[in-house]
């Protein structure tokens, strides 16, 4: 079952929740690595060797926090979403569903244009998992930047339409954050 964007468009803002449409492979495997670990902790705490050095205690606390990345991918791939908001000044791009997942916080005056993208700039199994990437990409500051990481081509092509959409309106209300009134590396105006 696929699961389907929400739009919100009010006066002020415009807000896109995009799902993640995980990857089975990889909720099976986070999944039963996160399981196997728990079966672990729980084992050799009963026997009380858990705690019972601290050259021991460092090894396991390493293992807890790479369990903790493992159980944050799981979460993104079972009911992960992209929470992405347009207003006046900012693009907000959040994610939902997980944890230790910062908000991505954008100026508007530095955002080019929103676009379908064709290219991706980061390695596949950061793709994979969750880490980078996505369907929609914009420049901010001459960089690319990349958001909707399960949409598809038709839903990143509606999405990226949208967003422009309410970023011309924001600068025709607005002619300072026209592109040709901000300072850019490639535009020297002010």
């Amino acid at each position: 079952m696929t699961k389907e964007k929400k739009v919100i468009s009010t006066e002020n803002k415009l807000t896109i929740i995009i799902p993640r449409n995980g990857s089975w492979s990889v909720i099976l495997l986070t999944g039963a690595w996160c399981l196997i670990w728990i079966i672990i902790f729980y084992s050799l705490a009963a026997e009380g060797v858990l705690f019972s050095g601290a050259g021991f205690a460092w090894h396991m606390l390493g293992f807890f926090l790479l369990w903790l990345l493992v159980l944050r991918t799981f979460l993104w791939h079972v009911r992960g979403k992209e929470k992405v908001t347009l207003d006046e000044n900012h693009l907000k791009i959040e994610r939902l569903g997980t944890f230790l997942a910062p908000t991505r916080k954008f100026e508007v005056r530095f955002i080019d244009e929103f676009r379908f993208a064709d290219t991706h700039h980061s390695v596949w199994w950061m793709e994979r998992y969750g880490f980078a990437g996505g369907q929609i990409s914009f420049n901010y500051w001459e960089r690319p930047e990349n958001f909707g990481q399960s949409a598809t081509r038709e839903e990143a092509i509606e999405i990226a339409a949208h967003l422009n959409e309410r970023l011309k309106t924001i600068i025709h209300h607005n002619p300072a954050l026209h592109p040709d009134s901000v300072f850019r590396p490639d535009n020297k105006t002010l």
